[in-house]
């Protein structure tokens, strides 16, 4: 962009060259053909002498120094030209020499010239200057853009010079415009690039690289000082922001690429410190990692696997497993819990532990949902006539935030004719993370269809006794942990007294999660516990061995 605007300054000014050279050479030509003057009808232009010539190389010389440097090249020329202007005025009204009356209009001239020259010049390095700005600056933010972060970084790395490249992400950043407004957002992006600009010297570059995302570029440090600026810079971007629209305190995870050590092109370097980066948010948020080639080889295996996934849902590779429930005291069935299981190429099994984040994280969870949700359903259908059974089924904390879950739930009863009261949808507390009001209002809609709902995990998580008043939850389900200390810790057994108590007092029913032992499921039985699920009476089984253990 600035060498647009030079070439066509230097352009106009080779224009001006190119015309006083010509008025040069026709003055040289005239005096050397003894013409001293140029008739026009009955007036006279007197052809000026050679005095006239150097009067136009001085001018040419003005023209380059003004090209060189505007402002003082513009000051210069002025003094030595205006200079000239006196000494040929005084010539002509002082001295009455007419000889020389031909230089004073064209020293006049030549003055408006320069000053012509001198204001385009202005207002070209003006107009560069506001271009270049919008070229390179964040509108929002007055930081430099992405497009000038890369510059910035090229031009590190052609210099050769280490540096490096640290990327701030906000951490939920779409629950603050969702729930805030976008407006918030703005200024909270704002107030995080003035805290930033606090740390910027001659060895820290500034940007924002886009959405809730800050580069900083720092050169010739160590690690040890990259990952004591970044604590420090974290420590100071967790304090309360205040605006004029809401109050809020964020958290930054962060993520440092390093020249040359990590990387040796500005691509690389960028994926690299946004790999780290996200690997800081899944390790708790609020922190920093650096880059290093392991992090390549899991992106490499989540790829894999998310393929692996897709493949699953395209090919109907997932297949399910029931475990059953019973009566604490009669073992009578009480129905099955559907569990996914996936197998890779090979045919090893793959742990939902595994597959399930990568499906969250890839977007692929509604389907998976959408998938368990129909084959459970049709895998019961022709066993509807006999005894009575609930299918539990697992359900996303995403997709209860979803307000068309009840319609998808609905349209799937109708679609297999299966009884709604035979459905049972389980959730886990961490469904109440990101909204509590949607969650619930998902809940009583998928409750007006006669679905039941289990809160699995339960005393784990987020759910506090207000939110569980106002749920619709006919089960709850104790969570493993709790049942292995259970024989060997007082306070464990007193903790699962206390969830069954609270469960029957808000009228639901409860059902204890890995039951192992014998003295387990005494202890449960003692403490009222209505449920048990656990390999005690029942592992995960196929289709086929749930189908006969229905019949009896």
């Amino acid at each position: 962009m600035k060498k647009t605007a030079d070439k066509k300054k230097n352009i106009i000014l080779f224009f001006y060259i190119a015309l006083l050279i010509a008025m040069v050479g026709a003055i040289v030509v005239l005096n050397k053909c003894g013409i001293q003057a140029i008739y026009i009808g009955n007036s006279a232009v007197e052809v000026p002498s050679m005095s006239g010539v150097i009067t136009v190389f001085m001018m040419l010389v003005s023209l380059l120094i003004l090209n060189t440097d505007n402002k003082k090249g513009f000051a210069a020329a002025m003094i030595i030209n205006g200079f000239q202007f006196l000494n040929v005025s005084f010539s002509v009204f002082v001295m009455k020499n007419m000889e020389a009356v031909t230089g004073v209009p064209m020293m006049a001239g030549i003055l408006g010239l320069l000053y012509m020259q001198h204001r385009h010049i202005k207002k070209t390095e003006q107009n560069e200057k506001r271009i270049y700005t919008l070229y390179a600056t964040d509108p929002l933010t007055g930081l430099n853009n992405r497009r000038s972060v890369m510059e910035h970084i090229n031009g590190k790395i052609a210099a050769k010079e280490p540096f490096s490249l640290l990327f701030f992400d906000l951490d939920d950043f779409k629950n603050i415009n969702d729930t805030m407004g976008h407006a918030c957002g703005d200024a909270i992006l704002c107030e995080t690039a003035d805290r930033l600009r606090k740390f910027a010297d001659g060895s820290v570059y500034l940007g924002r690289t886009g959405g809730d995302e800050f580069a900083v570029i720092i050169s010739g440090r160590t690690d040890e000082d990259i990952r004591a600026f970044a604590d420090k810079c974290l420590h100071v971007l967790a304090e309360k922001i205040h605006t004029e629209k809401c109050d809020y305190y964020a958290t930054f995870s962060a993520g440092a690429a390093r020249f040359p050590e990590d990387g040796t092109d500005c691509e690389n370097l960028f994926s690299f410190a946004d790999t780290a980066m996200h690997k800081a948010k899944s390790s708790g948020k609020n922190r920093i990692c650096f880059f290093d080639a392991e992090m390549l080889s899991e992106i490499h295996d989540e790829m894999k696997l998310e393929n692996e996934i897709r493949d699953a849902l395209k090919y109907n590779r997932f297949y399910l497993v029931f475990q059953p429930q019973f009566e604490a005291e009669t073992k009578h069935l009480r129905g099955f819990e559907t569990l996914l299981r996936l197998k890779d190429g090979e045919g090893k099994p793959i742990p939902p532990s595994r597959f399930i984040p990568v499906a969250e994280k890839g977007g692929l969870i509604f389907d998976i949902d959408r998938w368990v949700l129909r084959h459970a359903m049709q895998a019961f259908s022709e066993q509807l006539s006999g005894p009575d059974f609930v299918v539990s089924v697992n359900v996303s904390a995403r997709h209860i935030t979803d307000s068309g879950l009840a319609d998808e739930l609905k349209a799937l009863l109708d679609e297999t004719g299966f009884p709604a009261e035979r459905l049972e949808v389980e959730i886990t507390e961490s469904c109440f993370i990101s909204s509590v009001d949607e969650a619930i209002n998902t809940l009583l809609q998928i409750k007006k269809l006669g679905v039941k709902i289990a809160l699995d995990d339960f005393g784990t998580g987020y759910a506090s006794l207000s939110y569980l008043q106002k749920l619709p939850i006919d089960l709850l389900k104790i969570d493993k942990s709790f049942i292995d200390d259970m024989t060997e810790r007082n306070d464990s057994g007193d903790f699962v007294k206390a969830i069954i108590s609270i469960g029957h007092m808000f009228h639901c029913k409860v059902i204890s999660e890995g039951v192992e032992l014998e003295s387990q499921l005494q202890i449960l039985k003692e403490l009222g516990c209505d449920y048990i699920q656990g390999y005690i009476w029942g592992k995960p089984q196929e289709h086929s061995s749930a189908i006969q253990l229905i019949a009896g």
